[in-house]
């Protein structure tokens, strides 16, 4: 069978092509318009909570740890802070306290949920800690205060982290019981519980606000150096560890897994902060509105430290008087 193509003028196909080329312009400065009208109407908060929304609740670890954190008994004298915790030898002075705080039921429930939430060790498949800043948290969680304040109108420059402090209270567990598993002749399920807390820090270096960031890259500098010295003072005394064991941490280590140094990013909510700061201080003619300076900057000076708000109010509203 023969196609015979239908004849026509020469100037038809050129207008047929016009026309075609106006439809699909049309097309896309519509999804281009639709596009630009979702992104305008989402807040600096929507757009750095965007991400964390799109995680399944299966996969979020805060969904995990913080209940079990909300019930954690805080740390007591002689390991009250992870530097503290981590140099706290056995036997020692307060020693006793620390021990029976870590094997406590509260204790051991917060312990089991940080290994359940850091054991898969593909990050495609890995936990996320994606609770979301300000609105959007489970009722508990806000009287727990284990969540982060925006204040209003939110803001994240004075985001105040309310699972912050809990956090350092669970590194000290972590590090208390580390040398207690060391203590009882277990430095492989010591390397264990510090592995798992490299895990979870390095969930808090993906996080979107810079103060949880270097959270997550202190708590995992600190949990591998205290891994290495296990294993040295092990090599140097009873070898208690097996080649297995060791082969065992050393793959679960592995930089092509979870840890993926090559993937850590800079806090991608700190020029979101920014912009909403400014956007809010600032007119659209680019004057200085003084009332929303004085009150944007206390808020974000005095985050996470409330009593200053007063006298940083007090320091930015003479700023803003002499710009």
């Amino acid at each position: 069978m023969t196609f015979h193509p239908i004849p026509c003028r020469p100037g038809d196909r050129s207008r047929v092509f016009r026309s075609l080329a106006r439809r699909a312009l049309a097309g896309v400065a519509m999804a281009v318009g639709l596009g630009a009208t979702n992104a305008s109407a989402q807040t600096p908060v929507d757009r750095v909570n965007a991400p964390y929304l799109a995680i399944p609740e299966a996969n979020r670890s805060d969904l995990i740890l913080l209940p079990a954190l909300a019930d954690m008994e805080p740390a007591p004298v002689g390991a009250q802070a992870p530097q503290q915790a981590m140099l706290l030898p056995a036997g020692s002075t307060n020693w006793s306290r620390a021990e029976a705080w870590a094997t406590g039921q509260t204790q051991v429930a917060v312990l089991a949920a940080l290994d359940r939430i850091t054991q898969e060790t593909d990050y495609r498949r890995a936990m996320v800690f994606a609770q979301p800043y300000g609105p959007g948290v489970p009722r508990p969680m806000i009287a727990a205060g284990l969540y982060t304040e925006l204040g209003d109108p939110p803001t994240l420059a004075a985001a105040n982290f309310g699972y912050m402090a809990p956090l350092d209270d669970l590194a000290c567990l972590v590090h208390v019981e580390a040398t207690r598993r060391l203590a009882a002749g277990d430095p492989a399920g010591a390397i264990d519980v510090l592995t798992d807390w490299t895990f979870f820090a390095r969930q808090m270096a993906d996080r979107a606000l810079f103060r949880e960031v270097v959270f997550g890259y202190r708590q995992m500098i600190d949990a591998m150096e205290r891994i290495r010295d296990i294993a040295y003072q092990d090599m140097r005394g009873d070898r208690a560890l097996t080649l297995q064991q060791i082969q065992d941490a050393i793959a679960r280590l592995a930089e092509d897994k979870l840890l993926g140094i090559e993937r850590l990013a800079l806090p991608r909510g700190e020029r979101t902060s920014t912009e909403q700061l400014t956007d809010r201080v600032f007119g659209r003619d680019g004057q200085l509105n003084a009332g929303a300076f004085s009150s944007a900057m206390a808020a974000a000076g005095s985050s996470g430290r409330p009593l200053r708000l007063f006298s940083e109010a007090a320091r930015w509203s003479g700023a803003a008087d002499a710009h």
